[in-house]
């Protein structure tokens, strides 16, 4: 696997355009672990997220260092007090002031001082933030890696178009959406 530019707690699965999502479990390390386990298709890192400051700006330069990454899902129990999932959905939807901290973060230091301002837009326009905050339900997580993973594939598909036919490309939206809705389920046999 390929390595990162920022040391941290994650698992690298694959750092090519197969693997367009990113995980971040935030207080989580052991979801984190237990995902890994799983090798879902199409995940590329995965990892905890503890700090509203420091973790997000790691975050920010790994995943702007494989920009086949369009996708960032949070999952997992919030960290408390620090706010790291409700920072880095802040960041997407606010960007970030003139001092760098993020508009409308709960965290106690939402300041991202070891970051640019043309990182975080870079950021901004490279990933989507997908929002499942405190969701910790393996299944529920898998199926939505497996659903971003299905439109990244359509997304390169319909920009590989676009580009053979002179348009500019289309760049994901700032904002931050809720999970795909879950799967229907199974039909119940009558009997």
């Amino acid at each position: 696997m390929g390595v990162l530019p920022e040391l941290g707690e994650y698992h690298v699965l694959g750092l090519d355009p197969a693997h367009p999502v990113a995980v971040s479990t935030l207080a989580d390390a052991e979801l984190a672990d237990k995902i890994a386990a799983l090798k879902p298709g199409g995940l590329g890192v995965v990892g905890k997220t503890e700090t509203e400051n420091i973790g997000i700006e790691k975050i920010i330069k790994n995943l702007l260092a494989v920009p086949s990454i369009r996708y960032l899902i949070l999952c997992g129990r919030e960290s408390m007090g620090h706010f790291s999932g409700n920072t880095m959905a802040a960041l997407s939807r606010h960007g970030v002031d003139e001092k760098l901290k993020v508009n409308a973060a709960k965290g106690r230091k939402p300041i991202l001082v070891n970051t640019t301002h043309s990182e975080i837009q870079a950021f901004r326009e490279q990933v989507q933030v997908i929002d499942m905050i405190n969701c910790q339900d393996l299944d529920e997580i898998l199926r939505q890696i497996q659903y971003l993973t299905e439109q990244a594939a359509l997304e390169t598909n319909d920009q590989a178009k676009t580009l053979s036919e002179g348009e500019k490309p289309h760049h994901p939206s700032t904002a931050v959406v809720q999970a795909a809705p879950p799967s229907p389920p199974p039909a119940r046999r009558s009997g």
